[in-house]
């Protein structure tokens, strides 16, 4: 049986009002996981798996990083972004033979020029940008870019509850604290009761993990869509 928490989403809106307003987290990030794109540099085009991200999220996850950086605050904004990009280190490998320059070149999705600023290491998995269909995450772009890029997550769309959040809760702050944190903002739908089981889904539940094992070491560090809100334990 699929968990309810994975079935809803959050606006873009929403996750802006938690941002300026929430006491309960320390940290959040938002992300997109879909909105596939083509790279069009080659004569054949190339899909690639793109999760659309604000800054925060690799920070939240631990992504340690082969060549450049994660993303800069600066380079992400509120409906915009600066066109720029993070490749993972299998599609670095297989698209562009591990070319150790790649850094600061332009490359090209949709036609779009995308400056890459960094690869992520070897070891890193984006398991909440998984969570969807479960394919591995080629690139990541600033969340800023996606209405751009695909026409979701519209900066004054209240009603298209695209978006997964990251919350690293604030020392002392507990779940149901949280949860009312939520509550009280407005545009932000009541609770609605969700099993909890910890960071990995039970026997049969389609196989999909909110975060990776290795996370749960931070008992602090949750997943939320809407006011909905998981812990890993």
């Amino acid at each position: 049986m699929r968990e309810q928490a994975l079935d809803v989403g959050a606006t873009y809106p929403a996750y802006r009002d938690m941002i300026q307003q929430n006491t309960s987290f320390d940290t959040l990030a938002a992300f997109q996981e879909f909105g596939t794109l083509a790279l069009t540099d080659g004569k054949e085009r190339v899909r690639v798996n793109i999760n659309y991200i604000t800054p925060a999220y690799f920070d939240l996850l631990g992504t340690k990083m082969q060549l450049g950086r994660k993303f800069r605050a600066e380079e992400d904004r509120w409906g915009d972004a600066d066109p720029v990009i993070i490749l993972s280190h299998g599609f670095w490998q297989r698209e562009f033979g591990s070319k150790p320059d790649i850094v600061g070149c332009a490359i090209h999705l949709n036609q779009q020029a995308l400056t890459v600023v960094g690869i992520t290491d070897a070891s890193f998995g984006d398991a909440p940008g998984e969570i969807d269909n479960g394919e591995a995450v080629d690139a990541w772009i600033p969340l800023g870019l996606s209405y751009r890029l695909t026409g979701y997550s519209d900066l004054n769309n209240r009603n298209a509850a695209l978006l997964w959040g990251l919350g690293h809760l604030k020392p002392g702050v507990t779940l149901a604290q949280a949860k009312g944190d939520f509550e009280a903002i407005s545009g932000w739908p009541r609770s609605i009761p969700v099993p909890t089981a910890g960071c990995r889904p039970a026997e049969g539940q389609a196989g999909r993990a909110i975060l990776q094992p290795s996370l749960a070491a931070d008992s602090r560090l949750g997943v939320f869509a809407d006011d909905r809100l998981r812990q890993c334990r």
